[in-house]
């Protein structure tokens, strides 16, 4: 996304307003760069879909290989000609990708963020049957060939031929169906999902056709029905397991999202078109119910009758929480006193609303972007940038204890307004407004008199420089007076570049902060085995489609926390984030370690690229979550790790419980138990489960000791346990399964084999 609305990009020669999936400028005609948000299916014009019209494809691809050529390029600038390549590079990848059915179904589960079962060779394997029905057919294809060169008449060989043919080709034409019915169930499910929770309209508005058919329904049972929660949950369940990327959730006469209770994480969402009576539902709400340390981050949200995110509606209906990089606009299209982030009569706790884009509400009357109406206390709200609305922010008395820090408040009538009580008194005890921007004015009694503390902000009468306010970018330029005008607020203000912090919502050395849903997904895994549930210091594989760059691995057994530009941040059960230490990175999957301190329940998992991408992802967290490692890395089969000897005198020996082929061969090395005196013990490697207090194991169903469990202490985040002495019975067993729990617990099961 850009730094301000999610379909615009600026060009760069003219500065116009063109959507994110031009090509072209369309006021200067000029090419435009490649956009950070394109992917295959949007370069070309075409519907993420699976089956998509072979013909319509070659027409765009021939089209825009004519438009993008470097030789229409020759003499234009460095800029243009750079563009050109770029273009002309990715419409040669994505029709590659797109032309053939199995590349193209691989590219669209990367963007929908699933990702195979392990890394891309393991998930490559071809399956032993068709391996064996291709070893035939070879030895079909050679025999006639040697028919052919023994002279062998033309129509023995030739009938032969087509004999061996039939079975392929009717089996290549089932698999194409198979395919074709597999991909329009995809395209059908995957697009929307219709669900109506109430039928008939409560209200009775003298202007709604219902006002006329409830009349006309008179005597034909009721009229207003409603569906249990249960019942609604139930069948939405359902519709998000049944089509993964569902983004979008519109229409809806009250709330579109409403969350109450403990550790609930909004995210990625796009919501629109919601609360139609213009009250005190929203697009995104938690009001009236107990609410704390509740996420709503990166959600897109637009087009509401009154509120845009209603984080509380009096008490403490939400404590502790973050609404963090969302991008919210035209509210208030069915009421006035709104504001796009509202609360009223709340302690927040420390709730945090920061790096949110903010603009164009459209109520005609008291409209604000940030609004913190009576009785509100404890709320800080930083780095936001609001433009296009009637006012920027309003603290209403008594406001107790909220910060307002680093804002870039451009609002067209009004900065700051406060207002009294009814008894006309305003109080704003503890309360501070510093490092901000403001265009227009601060209301008169906004005053220290009255408890609030302002200080290094840019008001109306000084030219904050913005790049470009009329194309909504507010960033600084280089003469900004704002740059190093602010004081240090810590940890609002960590990492800022130059002498001091800036005001506003932007450091001039850092690139602008990203907002809005619909980022690329990515999905969490354990990557010992593929299991969803993760425990701190654990290791987890991330798979998305743009992950990052680049390939790097961490070099040392000391792990970084940022690896060719990419980084993860696992943000916990209690609202903290932490950068997680990688292993390694790849374009489409990452491995990292889960930050140790992480609080159990659902963390959100950001990754963020080089280049700005931000992929988004979510993943239980417990105290423990044991998992164990296997020889070819795909979560079953023979165990990663080794047996070891205890002779009678002492004197150990130690092998490993499978051969020396490299992943995905590797195949089980049967343990030879000696004679009866030896002990025989098994090691294996695993993770997620250092911190449990109880343990248990069997091998071949038969109970065996666990001697010893906990960190291997060299590789961060690999676990391992000791089992045995192993039982004489299993001599001759051969392939056993061998189960471990944790705290009860299962790991997954694994193998080993018995000779």
């Amino acid at each position: 996304m850009s730094t301000t609305t999610p379909t615009l990009q600026a060009c760069r020669h003219c500065g116009a307003g063109a959507p994110l999936d031009a090509h072209f400028c369309p006021q200067c005609t000029k090419i435009l760069p490649l956009s950070r948000q394109a992917d295959y299916f949007s370069f070309l014009g075409l519907p993420r879909k699976l089956n998509i019209d072979a013909a319509d494809l070659e027409q765009r691809f021939r089209t825009l290989s004519r438009q993008f050529h470097p030789d229409y390029f020759y003499n234009a600038t460095p800029a243009e000609r750079r563009a050109s390549l770029e273009q002309s590079s990715y419409l040669n990848d994505a029709y590659r990708a797109l032309r053939q059915p199995a590349s193209r179904i691989e590219y669209l589960l990367k963007l929908e963020g699933m990702a195979p079962s392990g890394p891309a060779e393991a998930a490559k394997q071809v399956p032993p049957a068709l391996l064996e029905e291709v070893f035939a057919l070879n030895e079909e294809l050679d025999e006639i060939r040697e028919l052919r060169a023994s002279g062998t008449p033309d129509d023995v060989w030739k009938a032969r031929l087509e004999q061996a043919r039939g079975p392929v080709e009717r089996k290549r034409e089932a698999h194409e169906a198979q395919l074709q019915d597999l991909s329009a169930r995809w395209d059908a499910l995957a697009v929307s999902y219709d669900i109506m929770a109430v039928r008939g309209c409560p209200f009775e508005c003298t202007f709604c056709i219902h006002n006329f058919t409830r009349k006309t329904s008179e005597g034909l049972g009721t009229y207003v029905r409603r569906r249990s929660v249960d019942h609604v949950m139930t069948e939405l369940r359902e519709a998000v397991r049944t089509r993964p990327n569902l983004r979008t959730i519109a229409f809806s006469a009250g709330n579109g999202v409403a969350v109450a209770g403990v550790g609930h994480r909004v995210f990625n969402n796009v919501v629109h078109d919601a609360d139609y009576v213009g009250g005190y539902p929203a697009p995104i709400a938690s009001a009236y119910k107990p609410t704390s340390d509740t996420i709503i981050s990166w959600n897109t949200v637009y087009n509401a009758g009154r509120f845009g995110i209603l984080h509380s509606a009096g008490g403490d209906s939400f404590t502790n929480g973050k609404v963090l990089h969302n991008e919210i606009y035209n509210c208030g299209l069915q009421s006035s006193d709104m504001g796009c982030t509202y609360t009223f009569g709340s302690d927040g706790k420390g709730t945090e609303i920061a790096y949110n884009l903010i603009h164009q509400d459209v109520s005609q009357n008291l409209m604000f972007g940030v609004y913190f109406d009576f009785d509100s206390s404890n709320h800080v709200a930083h780095h936001n940038v609001v433009w296009g609305n009637q006012a920027n922010l309003r603290m209403n008395t008594v406001s107790r204890n909220n910060k307002i820090y680093n804002n870039t408040f451009t609002a067209s009538l009004g900065g700051l307004i406060v207002n009294a009580g009814i008894d006309g008194i305003t109080q704003m005890p503890g309360s501070e407004v510093k490092n901000n921007i403001f265009t227009t004015l601060i209301g008169a009694n906004a005053t220290a008199a009255n408890g609030l503390a302002l200080q290094n902000n840019i008001l109306t009468g000084t030219d904050p420089q913005f790049v470009n306010a009329a194309q909504s970018n507010f960033q600084l330029k280089p003469i900004s007076p704002a740059i190093g005008f602010g004081l240090v607020i810590a940890p609002y203000t960590d990492g800022f570049t130059g002498k001091n912090p800036d005001a506003g919502a932007y450091d001039h050395g850092l690139p602008p902060f990203k907002a809005g849903g619909g980022q690329p997904a990515v999905t969490a895994q354990s990557a010992a085995s593929y299991g969803f549930a993760l425990a701190p210091d654990s290791i987890a594989f991330g798979f998305g489609p743009q992950l990052a760059t680049g390939s790097g691995d961490a070099t040392s057994t000391t792990l970084p926390k940022s690896l060719t530009g990419s980084t993860v941040t696992v943000t916990d059960g209690g609202g903290v984030d932490r950068l997680a230490s990688l292993v390694y990175v790849r374009p489409t999957y990452v491995a990292f370690v889960v930050p140790p301190d992480t609080a159990p329940g659902i963390a959100l998992i950001t990754v963020t690229s080089a280049d700005g991408t931000v992929s988004l992802g979510s993943a239980p967290i417990f105290a423990t979550a044991p998992a164990l490692f296997t020889a070819n890395s795909s979560g079953s089969g023979v165990a990663a790790g080794l047996w070891i000897r205890v002779a009678p005198t002492g004197v150990q020996s130690w092998d490993y419980l499978f051969d020396k082929a490299l992943p995905p061969n590797r195949v089980p090395v049967p343990v030879d138990l000696g004679p009866a005196g030896d002990q025989i013990f098994l090691s294996l490697y695993g993770s997620g489960f250092r911190g449990a207090i109880a343990s248990g194991a069997t091998v071949g169903g038969m109970p065996v000791p666990v001697s010893a469990f906990g960190a291997v202490g060299v590789y961060q985040g690999e676990d391992f346990i000791n089992l045995g002495p192993l039982p004489r019975s299993l001599v001759g067993r051969g392939q056993v399964d061998v189960v471990v729990t944790f705290d009860g617990k299962a790991a997954n099961t694994v193998t080993a084999s018995f000779r």
